[in-house]
């Protein structure tokens, strides 16, 4: 007798525990009550981050939290009947993460906030130049490549035929030879 499963084999299939519905950071989450999680070994410049992460986990789980902190987890839609639990914790369980932190990486943690700002920012500066508030075509070239450059410094740039095409569209009319293709 074979042990090999077959595509249909009715052993493959398994009973859902409850209504499939799209899991998100929100779905597992306890209801908001106040509670002490403990304090891990703090995460340092010479610590395992693996280990540290694990502790994380072994704390967090026992409350159904870990999913806050899962990557691959989407966050929930404000529609969601328990997005009210996700904005309760989300601020708990970063609060707590950060006090996990050596004072260094505590600094470059909060400064990450700073700088998804600064980047945020800088795209709308880069999204808001107008032709128009140059006197010349130059002088606005040169601010366009400069806030450009400023975004790829950062890795945030946009795709440099969406930058060109961009460019371009606001140059139209500025020369006589070319041809704009419109989409």
């Amino acid at each position: 007798m074979s042990s090999e499963v077959t595509p249909y084999d009715e052993s493959l299939f398994i009973e859902p525990q409850q209504p499939f519905d799209f899991v998100n950071k929100a779905s597992q989450l306890p209801n908001e009550v106040n509670s002490n999680l403990l304090d891990i070994t703090k995460l340092s410049s010479h610590s395992s981050t693996t280990v540290w992460h694990n502790e994380v986990l072994n704390v967090l789980r026992p409350f159904r939290l870990e999913g806050l902190i899962d990557p691959n987890l989407a966050r929930p839609d404000p529609t969601d009947f328990q997005f009210g639990k996700w904005r309760f914790w989300t601020p708990v369980i970063a609060r707590w993460l950060l006090n996990q932190l050596d004072d260094p990486i505590q600094q470059l943690a909060v400064n990450m906030g700073n700088h998804r700002l600064y980047i945020e920012r800088e795209l709308g500066k880069w999204q808001s130049l107008k032709r128009s508030d140059y006197s010349t075509a130059k002088d606005f070239i040169l601010a366009y490549q400069n806030q450009y450059n400023r975004l790829k410094i950062e890795g945030e740039e946009e795709s440099c035929g969406l930058a060109l095409g961009c460019l371009l569209n606001e140059l139209e009319g500025e020369f006589l030879r070319v041809t704009f293709i419109r989409s």
